[in-house]
């Protein structure tokens, strides 16, 4: 099993939410490509539901928060868990488990401390998130520019291809699809997808 939760913060602005493609399509599709990159496969099913707690959002016909359950060739089932805001910050884990242990990938912090009463009464307390996606990522966003440029100069291949930019979109509608009927979406790919990267 994989699992993925994922929380934005801060909430980005109406002007940006009314052009934002819609959750799925604006910030989901990011743990969907994960997922599958994780997994070296695409889901033959997809269920999501999303709902709008936030009345500016739900007033441009988007979601705030949506869970989606993958089913993937292998067995594997995924979850996912999405939220447009955290009010304690970005908040970005994952989890895989299976019969040999589990792999945690937890929250990157500014800072690695962890503060413990002694009475025990509070428990363990951590140092808050990362406020934003770009300030959690700053070392990811500088890598792949620098991937980007090498590519540029001849120096290097693109990690991505284009199919599988194209695989997460069709996952991606899919979930917006199982959300708006609240039905399975099941998928079929064809061998234009067969090979991820290479």
């Amino acid at each position: 099993m994989i699992k993925i939760s994922g929380k934005s913060s801060p909430l980005a602005s109406l002007d940006y939410l009314k052009t934002s493609g819609g959750c799925f399509h604006d910030t989901v599709v990011h743990d969907i490509d994960v997922m599958c990159w994780m997994l070296g496969e695409y889901p033959n099913r997809v269920a999501a539901c999303s709902q709008a707690h936030i009345p500016e959002i739900a007033a441009i016909g988007d979601h705030d928060t949506a869970a989606v359950i993958f089913t993937f060739p292998s067995g594997t089932i995924g979850i996912l868990d999405w939220c447009r805001y955290s009010s304690y910050g970005y908040d970005h884990r994952l989890e895989v488990f299976g019969p040999k242990g589990i792999i945690m990938c937890e929250n990157e912090r500014p800072l690695s401390g962890i503060k413990s009463q002694t009475n025990g009464l509070e428990g363990p307390l951590s140092v808050s998130n990362y406020y934003t996606f770009s300030s959690c990522y700053c070392t990811a966003y500088a890598n792949e520019m620098e991937h980007f440029l090498d590519v540029l100069q001849g120096k290097a291949e693109m990690a991505t291809r284009g199919p599988e930019a194209m695989a997460v979109i069709r996952i991606a509608t899919a979930c917006e699809k199982s959300a708006r009927t609240g039905r399975f979406v099941d998928m079929e790919w064809g061998p234009e997808f067969d090979e991820r990267g290479s």
